[in-house]
C-alpha cells in the first residue's frame, strides 16, 4: 500500500477534471493567479515522482502561503486541501510526522466541507490510514482503512475498482499488523473482485461513444477543442492515459492555432496535458509543460 501510488487512492488530488477546471476560470487578478497555482501544484508533484523533494517542497509551502495571505483562503477551500494534501505527500520521505499532521488536516478539512461520504474524504482516510502505518500505529491505521473500505462500499458499491483499491490497502495493512488470516482471506476473494470492477468499468462504453460521436459532429475548431478536452477527461478517468494524451495533444495544437498561445483554453489543454504525462511516468515532459505554463 502506498499513498502515492498512481493506481490506487492516491495522495495528489490532481486529476485531469481539477488541473481543467482550475484554469478555465482564468481570467485577470485572482484568477490568474489561482491558475499559476495550480500548475504550481501539478509541477511539484512532478518533481516529487523525480526525486526532487527539496524543490517541490518549496513550492508547495509558497503556493500554501500564497493561498492563505494573499487569496485568503480557509483550509475548507478546495484549492488549499489540495495544496496541504501534496504538501503532506511530498514531506513523507522526510516527516512523516507532519505529513500525518496534514493528513488529518485535510480529512477533517473534507468532513466540513464535503460531507463524510464524498470521494475526497474516503481517499483523505487512506492517506491518514498509509501515514499512520508507516509511523508504527497499526492498529490506528487498520481501524481507519476500514473506515475507508465501508463507506466506499457504501457509496460507490463493492465491486467498484477504487473500493477494491481501497481492500488492496486494507489487505496489506492487515499483512504489516500480523493478522495474517484475515490479510489471506482478502487475497483470496480479491481475484472475483478485480474481475468484476473491471466488468463495471467497461459498462460505461455508452458515454465514451457519445463523446466521441460529438467529436465528429463538430463544425468549429473552437467546438473541436471543448469535445476533444471532454473525451481526455473521460478516457483519464477510465485509466487510459494514452489515449488521452493524444485528444490533449490535438486541443493544444487546435488551440494555438486559435489564440496564437495566449487563450484559456490553451493553458487548459495544456495543463491538463502535463497531468496525462505526468500519469505514464513521462516526468520530464511533464515538467517542461507545467514550467511552460508558469512564465506564460
Amino acid at each position: 500500500m502506498t499513498a502515492v501510488a498512481a493506481s490506487k487512492p492516491s495522495s495528489s488530488k490532481e486529476t485531469l477534471e481539477t488541473s481543467t477546471a482550475t484554469a478555465a476560470t482564468m481570467g485577470t487578478g485572482n484568477e490568474n493567479l489561482e491558475a499559476q497555482l495550480a500548475t504550481k501544484d501539478c509541477l511539484a508533484e512532478v518533481l516529487c515522482r523525480q526525486g526532487k523533494h527539496a524543490e517541490a517542497e518549496a513550492l508547495l509551502r509558497d503556493a500554501l502561503e500564497t493561498r492563505k495571505t494573499v487569496l485568503g483562503q480557509s483550509q475548507e477551500h478546495s484549492d488549499m486541501r489540495r495544496t496541504m494534501n501534496n504538501l503532506a505527500g511530498t514531506l513523507i520521505p522526510d516527516d512523516t510526522a507532519e505529513a500525518e499532521m496534514l493528513f488529518r488536516q485535510v480529512l477533517e478539512a473534507d468532513k466540513k466541507a464535503l460531507g463524510p461520504e464524498h470521494i475526497d474524504t474516503i481517499t483523505s482516510m487512506n492517506n491518514v490510514a498509509e501515514m499512520l502505518s508507516r509511523r508504527g500505529k497499526p492498529e490506528e491505521a487498520v481501524e481507519m482503512q476500514r473506515r475507508a473500505v465501508k463507506t466506499s462500499q457504501t457509496v460507490r458499491g463493492l465491486d467498484h475498482h477504487e473500493t477494491v483499491a481501497l481492500m488492496d490497502n486494507l489487505r496489506e495493512l492487515l499483512r504489516r499488523q500480523g493478522n495474517t488470516e484475515e490479510a489471506e482471506h482478502m487475497l483470496r476473494e480479491m481475484p472475483v473482485l478485480h474481475h468484476k470492477a473491471m466488468e463495471r468499468q467497461n459498462e460505461h462504453d455508452e458515454e465514451e461513444v457519445s463523446q466521441r460521436k460529438a467529436l465528429a459532429l463538430c463544425q468549429t475548431d473552437v467546438e473541436r477543442i471543448t469535445a476533444s478536452k471532454n473525451l481526455a477527461e473521460l478516457l483519464e478517468k477510465k485509466g487510459r492515459y494514452q489515449e488521452a494524451e493524444g485528444f490533449l495533444r490535438q486541443s493544444v495544437k487546435l488551440s494555438t492555432s486559435v489564440s496564437g498561445g495566449q487563450d484559456q483554453s490553451l493553458q487548459s489543454s495544456k495543463r491538463g496535458l502535463g497531468v496525462v504525462l505526468s500519469m505514464q511516468h513521462k516526468y520530464k515532459e511533464a515538467e517542461e509543460v507545467f514550467r511552460s505554463l508558469l512564465v506564460v
